[in-house]
């Protein structure tokens, strides 16, 4: 068998994914407005950093649903118009 090495997103590449495909889907599927679920930068890159040594985004997306869901409760229970999401928000959460 023949090893093939194939490159994994960096950093910057799974922060764009992320930012700009990955939670507005999971936000447009829950119902939410990117208004209702803010990701601070400092909370995004926490995000990202929390999976560096993963391959793919598979686990991101499931980050996103985990954030959108926390959001989504926090909202219908605390009733808050909108949640933030920082660094130590998210290293708690995740």
């Amino acid at each position: 068998f023949a090893v093939i090495e194939i490159p994994d997103y960096t950093f910057d590449e799974k922060k764009a994914i992320f930012k700009g495909f990955t939670m507005p889907k999971i936000l447009k599927r829950i119902g939410l407005s990117p208004e209702e679920c803010v990701i601070t930068d400092d909370g995004l890159d926490a995000i990202i950093d929390n999976f560096k040594n993963t391959s793919g985004i598979r686990d991101l997306e499931q980050a996103a649903e985990h954030v959108a869901a926390n959001c989504l409760y926090r909202i219908e229970v605390e009733k808050v118009s909108s949640v933030t999401y920082d660094a130590a928000t998210v290293k708690t959460l995740l």
